[in-house]
């Protein structure tokens, strides 16, 4: 590792510990007001993740959607990704009790929740997706969410004590299909957030998503058939005062036996939720 690389990964380090020491002592309204700001300045600064944010709005919407709609949207993205960051650390202390108060579970989630049937549930980097398996895991449904490890190992086990700190069981992404399907024979709930890049050789397969073709993983449809098991998407949206609410489409089974039909269909489902809250996704 060359010496900026110790460097930034130390620096990297030092402003985690700051975030958790500091963080969760501000009052919520505080929360709130850093991500507005933050995420303003952040839209401002950021050329490059803007010019990505308009390229992507150009190539779902385009002369169909105007640009300042466009520059709400993307505005909006990003102040959700500021507010999903400041709120990985707020959370992570009295988790139980901040969730109860600022976090309300949609009836849509009952099927999860007062379930024991094993579920495979998809979710996108759309409004809180942190917290939304973090607030299903204090209801006392096993909660298994599948994380990419971080290169800084010192953020990651941070990161992860943080995920952690309402029950939820964080499953590294390498080598986790086997303990997965393990899950879920025995009545578990497993995560995924599947709208991330997952190149062919890593086990991805090229769809159509939102306009382009895409790799994604096939690792939900996978798991839903072998398990077998049912499958849905939750998602979490922020609301009036620093709240979010929870929902989730109604548990379905995959209509084919083939994992590419699979993956087809679920991504069809996340696109629609995607396309009615396009604000609330990282662009």
């Amino acid at each position: 590792m060359t010496f900026w690389k110790r460097t930034r990964r130390v620096g990297e380090s030092f402003l985690l510990l700051l975030g958790f020491a500091i963080i969760p002592l501000l009052p919520r309204r505080v929360i709130v007001f850093f991500a507005d700001r933050i995420g303003a300045a952040a839209y401002h600064l950021c050329r490059g993740l803007r010019k990505i944010a308009f390229a992507n709005l150009d190539v779902v919407y385009g002369p169909s959607m105007d640009a300042a709609k466009k520059e709400q949207i993307a505005r909006e993205s990003f102040r959700t990704f500021t507010l999903v960051a400041l709120d990985l650390f707020w959370f992570s202390v009295f988790s139980k009790r901040r969730i109860r108060e600022y976090v309300e579970l949609d009836e849509s989630l009952s099927a999860v929740l007062h379930s024991q049937d094993p579920i495979v549930a998809m979710t996108a980097h759309i409004g809180n997706w942190e917290i939304l398996g973090q607030s299903m895991a204090i209801t006392g449904r096993r909660m298994v969410s599948v994380a990419t490890p971080l290169k800084n190992a010192f953020a990651d086990g941070m990161v992860n004590r943080m995920r952690r700190a309402a029950g939820q069981v964080i499953q590294p992404r390498e080598g986790a299909l086997k303990q997965l399907l393990r899950e879920l024979r025995n009545g578990a709930c497993v995560a995924l957030v599947t709208d991330q890049n997952t190149p062919p050789h890593e086990g991805g397969l090229f769809i159509d998503f939102l306009g382009l073709p895409v790799p994604v993983t096939k690792a939900p449809a996978f798991l839903a058939l072998r398990a077998p098991a049912s499958a849905l998407v939750g998602y979490c949206l922020p609301a009036e005062g620093g709240h979010y609410k929870g929902y989730a489409t109604p548990p379905f089974r995959l209509e084919s036996d083939s994992i590419e039909d699979g993956t087809r269909e679920i991504s069809a489902e996340l696109e629609d939720i995607i396309l009615g809250h396009p604000g609330n996704w990282l662009w």
